[in-house]
């Protein structure tokens, strides 16, 4: 096994993990987000230096860095408006910084596509889907109606857990990459 690949593993291992948590409690565990930020990016950089041997040390450290603010820069923009957890952002940014940016947007596109798939699904099994469609229409005619007090802006918003979707998208991306 070679060195990419074992970070490879590692990352579907940390998803993994993350996605049982996410799925259970809600919650993604800080326990787990910082030390895959800081372990994944000195990874990252070592990896890239031993494996590139004559690449620029700095090239390799602005790479590793520019994964992790690449590959948190949506999602902390979707957390701020309340629309993802705070776990996911971190998680998303470790990512980001163990697998360098190509993959760790990689693995972001597949998650966002991998939870708008499956989204109507679970929506349609907890039977909210046609009230969740409608509080969305709501929600969009809202700016062009006079009155600015709804009744979609007053009931909330349904919770999806984005944990399995990154998990399903690093193992994707694994799947992909693995040489």
């Amino acid at each position: 096994m070679s060195g990419f690949q074992g970070l490879l593993l590692i990352a579907v291992v940390v998803s993994a993990t993350a996605a049982v948590f996410d799925f259970k409690t809600g919650l993604i565990p800080n326990q787990i987000t910082y030390p895959l930020t800081l372990v994944g990016a000195i990874v990252h950089f070592s990896l890239s230096v031993y494996v590139l041997h004559g690449a620029s040390v700095g090239w390799v450290l602005l790479e590793t860095l520019a994964g992790a603010l690449l590959c948190g820069v949506v999602p902390l923009l979707l957390w701020r408006s309340q629309a993802m957890g705070g776990g996911d952002v971190k998680l998303l940014t470790g990512l980001g910084a163990m697998l360098g940016p190509a993959l760790g947007l990689q693995v972001e596109l597949y998650a966002f596509l991998t939870a708008v798939a499956a989204a109507p699904i679970l929506l349609a099994y907890r039977g909210v889907l046609l009230v969740t469609l409608k509080r969305s229409f709501g929600l969009l005619l809202r700016p062009f109606r006079r009155s600015k007090d709804s009744a979609a802006a007053d009931t909330p918003l349904t919770e999806l857990r984005f944990g399995p979707a990154i998990c399903a998208a690093t193992a994707l991306v694994a799947v992909l990459e693995w040489r």
